[in-house]
């Protein structure tokens, strides 16, 4: 993933913290 779709990613979800995000994100790819 692109630097800049992560940075638009954690503008959108403000309220999540990278660490959440790529869990999500690693998650959903391995389930």
């Amino acid at each position: 993933m692109k630097l800049e779709t992560l940075k638009a990613l954690i503008k959108q979800y403000g309220n999540i913290t990278f660490l959440e995000l790529q869990e999500r994100l690693t998650g959903g790819l391995y389930e």
